[in-house]
């Protein structure tokens, strides 16, 4: 059985474990988006009006089956090869990284986060008096000494989210082991408060880098935009706002949703909050998907899995999230322009500058 066909299995068998079927979530459907809607068209998701990481629980379809124009789907079934209309097929096998395994356990790693150990370390969760400095480097990593001594702390902390990463990734439709790669070379899931404090929760995402959220899942700005500004200003799509407005949703969003940290709470951070901010990293990959579909039809005037592989697509949307959308349309432009294929082996040519460091960032999230 190849691996498409595996994907295929998980995603329902997953899903039916972790929800029953509703008969309700599938009544509200939405059409697809046309080239004329307004950004986000794409990817509309109802969310819960109690809980901001909670939203109507989708129903699978086959990644192997993309919508044509004149299809309809419930909203929340979009998923990254959809927006892309690309698919491995053809006995295509899907790579580890891209790949969302059977059950949650099957995600647990065993990785020597010297990092991790480190906070750990400097908290005071865990001490290694028998290493010189409590086995602290300078730099406030671990020595091999301090890692040695709380490894077993350091592999139970880098899996106790492996149930709700599972979750998420099942219900948004993006692949577990990218999602918890992510989280793992951002954070090494270390929630306390960032250095610069410009880094927040486990996926150490920036101010800017939740403008494909909003644009992505209008409903999700709504729901917070009258916390923030008044209701008549909030009859504006998030892309009309001022900079400074935008600014100012931006900024709450990441203290009230996405920044985990609390200095009082037994393991340094609340733990409710970084569960649930989980669900709002996956939907950010789907706001990153859409992102890069945008840029590639506004160059190339086709669809993205037309152009470029499913893999390399996920290469570009992991440059989007680490670098911005300006990586990406740069580098895609100059291979347009320089007539060539538009793959990563060209793409990642042509980044430039601070964009070249997202050919690292790529490299480690796919291995």
């Amino acid at each position: 059985m190849n691996r498409v066909v595996v994907l295929l299995i998980v995603f329902a068998t997953a899903y039916a474990a972790l929800h029953p079927p509703d008969e309700t979530s599938l009544a509200s459907e939405t059409p697809l988006n046309q080239p004329d809607q307004p950004a986000g068209g794409f990817v509309k998701t109802v969310l819960s009006q109690t809980n901001l990481a909670s939203a109507p629980h989708p129903a699978q379809v086959s990644p192997a089956s993309p919508p044509t124009s004149n299809q309809k789907l419930t909203a929340e079934k979009l998923t990254c090869g959809e927006i892309w209309a690309s698919t491995p097929s053809g006995g295509y096998a899907i790579p580890d990284w891209l790949y969302t395994p059977t059950q949650a356990a099957d995600l647990a790693t065993d990785q020597p986060y010297l990092y991790l150990a480190g906070k750990l370390l400097q908290s005071g969760l865990a001490s290694a008096p028998t290493c010189p400095y409590n086995g602290l480097l300078a730099t406030g990593f671990a020595s091999q000494c301090g890692l040695e001594q709380v490894r077993p702390l350091v592999t139970e902390w880098q899996n106790q989210f492996d149930d709700t990463i599972y979750r998420a990734a099942v219900e948004n439709g993006v692949p577990a082991r990218l999602l918890k790669n992510i989280f793992a070379q951002e954070s090494q899931f270390w929630l306390g408060q960032s250095s610069d404090n410009q880094h927040f929760g486990i996926g150490q995402i920036t101010e800017g880098g939740l403008d494909p959220l909003f644009l992505a899942y209008p409903e999700l700005y709504q729901k917070v935009c009258t916390d923030v500004l008044s209701s008549d200003t909030c009859q504006s799509r998030y892309a009309d706002l001022s900079n400074k407005n935008k600014g100012l949703i931006r900024g709450y969003f990441l203290r009230r949703v996405i920044d985990a940290s609390c200095p009082d709470c037994p393991k340094k951070y609340d733990e409710k909050k970084a569960q649930e901010s989980i669900d709002i990293f996956a939907k950010l990959l789907i706001a990153n998907c859409e992102q890069v579909g945008r840029v590639i039809v506004d160059i190339t005037d086709r669809k993205p899995g037309t152009v470029s592989t499913y893999d390399d697509l996920w290469r570009y949307t992991m440059v989007n999230y680490n670098g911005g959308s300006g990586c990406v349309s740069g580098a895609i432009e100059a291979v347009r322009n320089a007539n060539e294929p538009l793959d990563w082996l060209h793409v990642s040519a042509r980044l430039k500058g601070p964009c070249k460091n997202t050919i690292e960032y790529v490299d480690k999230v796919s291995r």
